[in-house]
């Protein structure tokens, strides 16, 4: 009987250790969205940066006015342009951390994380 106060002082330990760590893994939960949207955004850059490369390569080779080498060069880099979108957003879901991918990535192609990208920048304006 003597020893009766220990109870409430383990259990108040216990559930301090608890909470910490509840806390501990919604920070790390906000951390890695913020991670993962800044990633996304640096992705969109690259390829937006491509686009412009592109274009000046096009406009480069429509000067030669050979009409056949413009339309394949346009089109093996549509082709692999797609193959390396298709990659990235591949490997930022295969790399994303599980325990918070179900949470904070719903999307699974391309234009899926465009929209992501676009509603996330909506909703912290």
């Amino acid at each position: 009987m003597e020893f009766t106060w220990i109870l409430p002082l383990v259990a108040g330990y216990v559930l301090g250790i608890v909470w910490s760590n509840l806390v501990t893994i919604g920070r790390t939960g906000m951390f890695v969205q913020k991670v993962g949207d800044q990633t996304l955004k640096l992705i969109i850059n690259v390829a937006e940066d491509v686009e412009f490369i592109r274009a000046m390569k096009y406009d480069a080779i429509d000067q030669t006015g050979d009409s056949a080498t413009t339309i394949r060069e346009r089109n093996m880099d549509e082709y692999n342009f797609k193959r390396w979108k298709s990659s990235v957003i591949q490997g930022y879901l295969d790399n994303y951390p599980t325990l918070y991918r179900r949470q904070f990535v719903k999307f699974s192609d391309w234009d899926g994380a465009i929209q992501h990208l676009n509603q996330q920048h909506r909703k912290s304006r």
